[in-house]
């Protein structure tokens, strides 16, 4: 999540059709169907959709505060290669300027900006998936570990590492806060004794990060993918099946897992590493949320930015209690 402040300076652009003069500025470097770029969401990054004749492209940028030149121009170098061997990855587009990532420098913020393939698949939320869904989403999951495990080290060496989301927190963790450095402490001794394999994951391999059609899986959304244990991959997808609380008897967790098990293989400890690997993606959550939240409400603030930040305020606090929980 980007911090708050960021957010408003480009929502505050958006006309009452959804359009924005800064989203029409950054567009300008992709080839384009007039008037059809309308924003769709912001998180991580702002995402607007727009039409190449009559394709469905995605427009994707965020300010440098919040992601390097560098780690944009490696997550491309990486996409490409995987998009080589796996046609269901995402595939950015080249820019008029045959570059995949264009900074504009614009009246709010000097931006970094790439574009995608657009896909209409189907989306689906997890109470809708039957057991055959969740057999395939193991097996695309597999797959991708299978495809990502063969990039070269030169493109996964200039990736974040969990090294570096553990750094992160400690640098962001509220002072004295006891309780979170010992937390830290137990994840450090745990990860210098694992021997789970380790790779470029995802990251962030939910549902809303996929398109689902008849005879195959699109997948999106690789630019927090970071150095971590494949196994993280299955705790971070199903997170919302276990509601933080780790249950590998669950039978849809063990349809999930037959799906996977037929690309990939996993580490015999994974069903204890679980745990730890959930504690881990709360202790680099709860910081980052806490520095998104940075904006200062006041009386005559819009309300969507209210209520976000009473979602992520309450997010936060779940996060912590679960940092707790998760033993």
């Amino acid at each position: 999540m980007m911090k708050l402040s960021t957010m408003k300076k480009v929502v505050d652009t958006l006309t009452q059709d959804w359009k924005s003069p800064l989203a029409d500025q950054i567009i300008e470097n992709w080839y384009h169907d007039p008037d059809s770029l309308v924003y769709f969401r912001s998180s991580a990054n702002f995402v607007f959709r727009f039409q190449e004749n009559g394709q469905l492209r995605y427009l994707r940028f965020n300010s440098m505060d919040e992601r390097s030149l560098e780690e944009t121009q490696n997550e491309m170098k990486i996409l490409c290669f995987l998009n080589e061997r796996n046609p269901d990855i995402v595939k950015p587009i080249l820019s008029q300027n045959s570059r995949y990532v264009e900074i504009v420098k614009a009246e709010t913020d000097d931006y970094i900006a790439v574009v995608f393939e657009g896909y209409d698949g189907k989306m689906y939320e997890i109470e809708d998936l039957s057991d055959d869904h969740f057999y395939r989403w193991g097996q695309t999951l597999g797959k991708l570990h299978h495809t990502m495990d063969q990039i070269p080290q030169a493109l996964v060496a200039k990736r974040i590492t969990w090294k570096d989301h553990l750094d992160f927190a400690k640098q962001q963790m509220p002072k004295g806060d006891l309780a979170f450095i010992k937390e830290i402490e137990q994840i450090e001794k745990w990860a210098e004794s694992t021997a789970a394999k380790t790779g470029l994951i995802h990251y962030d391999f939910e549902l809303d990060n996929l398109h689902w059609y008849p005879d195959t899986i699109k997948m999106f959304d690789f630019d927090d993918s970071a150095v971590y244990w494949y196994g993280a991959d299955i705790a971070y997808a199903l997170r919302d099946l276990f509601h933080g609380k780790i249950d590998t008897e669950h039978p849809q967790y063990k349809r999930f897992m037959s799906g996977y098990l037929c690309e990939f293989e996993v580490d015999e400890n994974l069903n204890h590493d679980l745990q730890m690997f959930m504690k881990l993606h709360a202790l680099y959550a709860y910081p980052r949320i806490l520095r998104s939240l940075d904006y200062e409400i006041k009386e005559d603030s819009p309300d969507w930015i209210k209520g976000l930040t009473g979602k992520m305020t309450n997010y936060a606090e779940g996060l912590r209690k679960s940092i707790g929980m998760l033993r």
